[in-house]
């Protein structure tokens, strides 16, 4: 028999260039991280991160669909080339045996190192779409902790002024009857804006 190692063409490259060329993933991993001193920026950037992950997301899932096509055409050319193969030379084969010697080819291994490949690359980006998702609703909760924050230091501050003149005016009342009291033992009434 002839070798097989090379009896079907490798399969057809994928469509689209690879999602994990070098920086490109962890360029996206890097967009996670939320500036909670310019929360308006991150709120203004989520959607078209978000748009770019689940765009990449969507084409490894293509990627990979083909890869899957490629590879059951890769696995029915070697069964046929391997039945024609075995007809020729009257060689009575079974089902358990074509597959073993399917696995051997380079071709077959080629193309499911590929899906593997690609499943992997699918994997990762579907858990940074779903981290991408997960950022939108922690924006939402930060943008809500900052407000609450600056309402509280704001009623605090308000408070606090209100005390103060609370306070003020407690102790100029208090001044008036000193004076009123002084006043009165002396006989003499002194002016109240002294």
């Amino acid at each position: 028999m002839a070798d097989r190692r090379s009896r079907v063409a490798p399969a057809a490259a994928p469509t689209a260039a690879p999602i994990s060329a070098p920086g490109t993933v962890r360029e996206m991993e890097r967009g996670l991280h939320i500036d909670r001193d310019d929360l308006d920026s991150c709120l203004i950037e989520q959607p078209d991160r978000y748009y770019h992950v689940a765009a990449a997301h969507a084409a490894a899932v293509a990627d990979r669909d083909v890869a899957k096509l490629d590879f059951d055409e890769v696995y029915a050319e070697l069964d046929r080339t391997i039945r024609t193969e075995a007809e020729k030379a009257e060689k009575k084969v079974t089902e358990g045996s074509i597959q073993q010697e399917i696995k051997l080819e380079r071709t077959y291994a080629e193309a499911k190192r590929k899906i593997v490949d690609l499943d992997a690359q699918v994997a990762a980006l579907q858990a940074l779409k779903e981290a991408f998702h997960q950022r939108s609703f922690m924006l939402r909760e930060l943008v809500a902790l900052v407000i609450a924050e600056r309402s509280d230091m704001a009623g605090a501050g308000g408070a606090y002024e209100a005390r103060a003149r609370r306070a003020e005016a407690a102790q100029t009342a208090r001044t008036e009857v000193l004076r009123g009291r002084r006043s009165a033992r002396a006989g003499v009434e002194e002016p109240s804006g002294a």
